[in-house]
């Protein structure tokens, strides 16, 4: 197949034939789409809108299974295609403020925090610290596990998967290369996810939110990262 990468949809129809086949998404095809058309993008985002959200959303917008839905007999061009995308991208995130400011303000969890606390309760090691007595524990660990895993498909397609899989025991490097991210997006997201869990965990359990929250308190302050010698 001839391919000009003057146009899309030479580029687009490369994509679709390596995702149809099961392979990778082409990193040339990929990468010339992305650079033409990220300014454009960034320009239908709202100008209050954080650097996280915004890398967050142009991410959904370039997501290999969005871009294979291209169709050029259907759609005008490329451009409104993705155009189309963010905007009903922005649309749900301003949505999702709007649920955000809507709901009381509760104890938040940081991300170090969040991944310790999930390994603890897959494991019930409790960190080496002391932690709640082993019956009381056990309840907590099957409570919230169950909690979670059910709640996780409120959260959305971008940060669903990543809760299950963090539950399930996966690394943010796994997590990244099974989803197709960076590790550093997988981290950023799972951190969301559990500010999004704890909201929803408060309002639908709050007992159990309690005794979380009082065994993040034992918790403390995350251990700092030993650095590795060079």
């Amino acid at each position: 197949m001839q391919v000009d990468p003057r146009r899309d949809e030479d580029l687009i129809a490369v994509i679709q034939q390596a995702v149809q086949a099961g392979k990778p998404c082409p990193d040339k095809e990929f990468s010339v789409l992305w650079m033409r058309y990220k300014e454009f993008c960034l320009s239908l985002l709202p100008a209050d809108m954080g650097r996280e959200d915004r890398e967050d959303l142009l991410q959904k917008a370039f997501d290999k299974r969005r871009l294979v839905q291209f169709d050029g007999r259907r759609d005008a061009s490329f451009k409104t295609f993705l155009g189309s995308i963010v905007t009903n991208l922005v649309r749900d995130w301003v949505r999702s403020k709007e649920r955000e400011r809507a709901r009381p303000t509760t104890t938040s969890i940081s991300t170090e925090q969040g991944e310790e606390l999930s390994a603890d309760l897959r494991t019930g090691r409790g960190g080496g610290r002391q932690g709640p007595k082993t019956s009381e524990f056990e309840e907590l660990k099957r409570e919230f596990r169950e909690e979670a895993h059910e709640l996780a498909a409120q959260l959305g397609e971008t940060y669903e998967p990543v809760i299950h899989k963090q539950l399930e025991g996966e690394s943010f490097e796994q997590i990244a290369q099974q989803l197709g991210i960076l590790k550093n997006t997988a981290e950023v997201r799972f951190g969301r996810a559990v500010q999004k869990l704890t909201v929803l965990l408060w309002e639908r359990k709050p007992n159990l939110m309690r005794k979380l929250h009082d065994y993040v308190e034992e918790m403390g302050p995350p251990k700092p990262k030993r650095k590795r010698k060079p």
